[in-house]
């Protein structure tokens, strides 16, 4: 007896289809599970050392204030500060470096609010 030869089947189109099904579900789980953040400021230290950035996070409608630095040899940001602020908005918020650049202090309506001494 003569036997047919199996058909043959697209696993390359198959594969290709669920790899891409698997990105796309990922990028919607990405965009539903992490909180919309724009900076505000990205600021040098005097010395040129440290970066510091101040970033509004929206985890509701009102936003959440999150001091990061690094040094500038460095690739991973470091927090330092993360607090909701009622009476702030994006707009009122600054950070500013001490001239020894050993501090970095944020500003509510350009009065001192919180500092962070650097060892």
């Amino acid at each position: 007896m003569r036997s047919r030869p199996l058909p043959k089947k697209r696993w390359g189109l198959r594969l290709l289809f669920k790899v891409v099904a698997v990105l796309f579900m990922l990028f919607v789980a990405y965009k539903i599970l992490t909180p919309r953040a724009e900076v505000l400021m990205q600021v040098v230290s005097p010395d040129g050392k440290n970066v510091a950035r101040l970033r509004a996070i929206y985890y509701s409608s009102d936003p959440v204030y999150k001091i990061d630095y690094h040094a500038t040899q460095e690739w991973a940001w470091r927090c330092v500060f993360i607090h909701s602020i009622e009476s702030a908005s994006p707009k009122t918020v600054s950070i500013k470096w001490s001239k020894n650049s050993k501090e970095i202090g944020l500003f509510l309506h350009e009065k001192p609010f919180w500092k962070y001494e650097f060892e």
